[in-house]
């Protein structure tokens, strides 16, 4: 199985949390309470169980994405502040 690079992965990141409906808003929040500290960020995991397999899978490779090789925090960053304005 091959990886997701890091800027595909973020890609389909800012997909999952723009398509709308339930599953973007999970995302969306998600994304911004991993990436930002502080109780304005924080996600209800319970929208976890009503994630599909892809969804599911993007939400896992989220988690790890300071430990993969390439990330940079000016890409984080920037598209924290994206999903944040559609919120």
């Amino acid at each position: 199985m091959n990886e997701t690079s890091t800027a595909e992965l973020l890609e389909e990141i800012r997909e999952a949390a723009t398509r709308g409906g339930d599953a973007s808003i999970f995302i969306s929040e998600a994304y911004l309470s991993w990436y930002w500290s502080g109780d304005d960020w924080k996600v209800n995991l319970h929208g976890y169980a009503g994630l599909d397999r892809r969804n599911r899978r993007i939400f896992h490779e989220m988690l790890d994405l300071r430990h993969r090789r390439g990330w940079c925090d000016e890409d984080l960053c920037e598209l924290a502040r994206e999903l944040a304005s559609h919120l």
